[in-house]
């Protein structure tokens, strides 16, 4: 049972959590009385009017234990809030890819397939997701009719309807490629 000083500081916080209860409540489970946050609210104040004009009456301790006891769950909550210390957040080095990356059909490594060769010098991986947008066709290919995935990179797959004909090393080595990529 914590003093009637600590239970006036964890009933400011349990007021707030309770509150938001409230709020939830009315959408999910009406569980918490949506007069509760009013009520902390009321006797926290009769408690810190206690603590402020009254700190050796006798009574005190009855009111910190009726406020304590009023807070319930959000009390405790509170408490462990407030006593836990908290954490330390230890940042790491953020993974920049840049995207989208431009090829052309001379980076090809055959007439249709893509194994990841780009003038950035951007590492492929396979565990990256791929847009391919080609621009002569101006639209995303779709993963699957059009292209398919390899380890670094794709193949293209003529497909009769978008890619009717397609050669990197010939008639296509000047085709403009977009290769959007996210982790």
């Amino acid at each position: 049972m914590p003093t009637p000083s600590l239970v006036n500081v964890y009933a400011k916080l349990a007021e707030v959590y309770a509150a938001n209860a409230v709020a939830r409540g009315n959408l999910f489970s009406p569980y918490t009385d949506p007069r509760l946050p009013l009520m902390i609210y009321m006797e926290r104040m009769a408690l810190n009017w206690k603590l402020q004009y009254e700190a050796d009456d006798t009574d005190l301790y009855d009111v910190g234990n009726y406020v304590w006891a009023l807070c319930g769950k959000f009390g405790l909550m509170a408490q462990a809030t407030i006593t836990s210390g908290g954490g330390s957040v230890t940042p790491g080095t953020p993974t920049i890819i840049q995207s989208p990356i431009r090829i052309t059909g001379a980076n090809f490594a055959s007439a249709l397939s893509w194994e990841g060769a780009n003038s950035d010098a951007i590492n492929v991986l396979s565990a990256y997701n791929l847009q391919v947008f080609w621009n002569d066709a101006n639209r995303f290919l779709d993963e699957g009719i059009s292209w398919s995935r390899t380890a670094t990179g794709f193949d293209i797959i003529i497909d009769g309807t978008v890619i009717t004909d397609f050669d990197a090393t010939t008639t296509n080595i000047d085709s403009v490629f977009y290769i959007y990529i996210s982790a």
